[in-house]
């Protein structure tokens, strides 16, 4: 071997005890770099198809497209990768939220509860008051549990069961906060979870009109138009 290929191989030696070197002191992060990258790309890639979805309102494709991204960023996941994900699983939930939220149905019109209440008394029914404590003792239907409706989920052992044939029939004052309760009963499996339509104040004005006498409601102070709080409704 001549002078010049020894040379050539002391050169070669020495770079690769430098690159070897390196290696050390990185931590190896030169051969992770292209998988690095490739993993990032790919994130970045399902970012851009769960912003799409969102913007498109499919919520819960878009929840489940950033879930991918983050399982595919591995430890590294970025915070806005979060507050994306973090955002379309609220907005999921609020949109299962509000397309609950019922209309026209699960609801008791009044006249029909107020003739089976004289027929039957609350035999059907299981009467939850969603109202405050202050504007229950004013005013309210015979034999009805005052539960306010932020308390409900806390007392769940005192309504009957999901399966039970007794109709639990929410009551507030116009069926606003009753509409709240409604929902996530519902969604808990309480099926005999209804609404008194147009709530206690529409009940007061049919007895006033159509009851027959000492039907169904404790002698007091009629509501006043302000006793509902409606959530800006």
């Amino acid at each position: 071997m001549g002078m010049a290929e020894v040379d050539t191989v002391k050169r070669l030696s020495c770079l690769a005890a430098i690159f070897i070197s390196v290696l050390l002191f990185t931590g190896g992060n030169a051969w992770s770099a292209s998988p690095r990258s490739s993993a990032e790309s790919t994130a970045n890639q399902l970012i851009s198809r769960a912003d799409k979805a969102f913007r498109l309102a499919n919520y819960k494709q878009s929840a489940a497209i950033l879930r991918q991204a983050i399982t595919e960023s591995g430890h590294k996941v970025s915070p806005v990768l979060w507050h994306k994900y973090r955002l379309a699983v609220l907005a999921q939930a609020g949109d299962d939220y509000l397309s609950g939220v019922p209309k026209n149905r699960y609801r008791v019109p009044v006249a029909v509860f107020g003739r089976d209440y004289q027929k039957e008394g609350i035999r059907k029914y299981f009467l939850l008051d969603v109202r405050q404590p202050e504007e229950f003792v004013k005013s309210h239907i015979a034999g009805a549990l005052n539960i306010p409706f932020r308390q409900v989920l806390r007392h769940l052992a005192w309504l009957p069961g999901a399966g039970s044939d007794k109709v639990i029939l929410i009551i507030c004052r116009s069926q606003h906060r009753a509409n709240h309760v409604l929902v996530v009963l519902r969604e808990l499996g309480y099926t005999n979870a209804y609404t008194l339509q147009g709530g206690y104040h529409a009940y007061r004005k049919w007895l006033q009109k159509d009851a027959l006498p000492g039907a169904g409601s404790t002698p007091s102070v009629p509501p006043k138009a302000d006793d509902e709080e409606d959530f800006g409704c």
